[in-house]
């Protein structure tokens, strides 16, 4: 039961670490998106 619980709570720290990254990354994305526009007016 420990194993299952441990393997849980690991799976629950990546999927939270993964949303993050996203978030992190669709905003990194925009911000350089935004950049190129304004370089080019």
């Amino acid at each position: 039961m420990e194993n299952l619980t441990l393997a849980e709570r690991n799976l629950l720290y990546a999927l939270r670490d993964f949303t993050r990254f996203r978030k992190q990354f669709s905003v990194d994305t925009a911000a350089a998106y935004y950049r190129v526009l304004q370089s080019q007016g």
